[in-house]
């Protein structure tokens, strides 16, 4: 009987200390990025955050760039992951229909201070507009995996997606996005 209490007890801590698969807020845009003197504006949308007991601490969520001349649009699923050694480095990703889909490095390191050290690595997976579109009521999942067989499903929610393309039409309707000239 003790044995089940124990059981139960440790069970409803994980739990409740955020054990469950993501957690974050997939329900808002982080924010719209605009600079004045800058060529684009960048739209960080709704995240999931994951960290299970303690383990390595996973974050993900769509990166919308638009070019602020000639309206050219680059989606990316914004990936960061921080564990124990050894570094992971991921470098591959592939769609849910085992499409393999471009990667580019933002920073991966290594972070020492008093009791251990931790990895991290920060990617940008680079998704296709149309795609992420004609997933908009059903979702879309990626996966990324790293050198030493580290894998990890992201899943990218139907939330996620229409925050994304709402913040994007109301980025493309903004005077700070020029009308794009004739021929382009």
């Amino acid at each position: 009987m003790l044995r089940k209490l124990m059981t139960a007890a440790i069970t409803i801590g994980y739990l409740g200390l955020g054990g469950c698969a993501g957690t974050g807020d997939a329900t808002r845009i982080q924010g719209i990025v605009d600079d004045q003197f800058g060529t684009q504006v960048e739209i960080d949308g709704a995240f999931i955050w994951s960290n299970p007991l303690g383990g390595p601490t996973r974050q993900w969520y769509l990166s919308t760039f638009v070019d602020k001349k000639t309206r050219a649009v680059a989606q990316y699923l914004h990936f960061y992951d921080r564990h124990d050694p050894p570094a992971s480095h991921f470098d591959f990703a592939a769609d849910d229909i085992a499409r393999e889909l471009r990667v580019e490095k933002i920073t991966s390191g290594r972070e020492c201070r008093g009791r251990g050290c931790e990895e991290d690595d920060e990617i940008l997976v680079d998704l296709d507009s149309d795609t992420l579109l004609s997933r908009i009521y059903s979702g879309y999942a990626v996966k990324v995996s790293a050198r030493d067989g580290t894998a990890y499903v992201l899943e990218i929610t139907p939330t996620m997606i229409q925050l994304q393309f709402a913040a994007l039409d109301k980025v493309l309707a903004s005077p700070a996005v020029a009308a794009a000239p004739p021929g382009t």
